[in-house]
């Protein structure tokens, strides 16, 4: 299985929980952390920053069930870039969203051009 960062699909991503039998409901927050770098749930988010305690203090009984599962899913399905520490999912969030603000910069466009030069209004 490849391990999952920024261009993994959304399908990858639920594949990726569906076989480690983890909660399929986790996925919405995963996606919006990987492809957008906006902070999941509490829980999911001290998991991603390997603050334990707080997760396990966040989780609900479903997730609590399978802690041990979600180490291993991050340990061994998740970049590392993005997750392990505090620090790596706060320089993980902004990386997305620089990366995400070029992608959308629409200096490009015809409107701006036009509106630049005096023909918008």
């Amino acid at each position: 299985m490849a391990v999952l960062n920024k261009d993994s699909t959304d399908r990858q991503i639920r594949r990726a929980l569906e076989d480690a039998r983890l909660p399929s409901y986790m996925a919405d927050g995963l996606e919006l952390y990987l492809h957008h770098g906006i902070t999941p749930g509490s829980f999911m988010t001290a998991m991603l920053k390997g603050d334990y305690q707080t997760a396990l203090g966040c989780a609900d009984d479903n997730n609590r069930a399978v802690f041990q599962r979600w180490m291993e899913f991050f340990h061994h399905n998740v970049v590392s870039s993005a997750h392990g520490s505090k620090e790596k999912v706060a320089a993980w969030c902004k990386r997305i969203r620089e990366q995400e603000e070029v992608e959308v910069d629409d200096s490009d466009w015809p409107d701006s051009k036009l509106q630049n030069e005096g023909g918008g209004e």
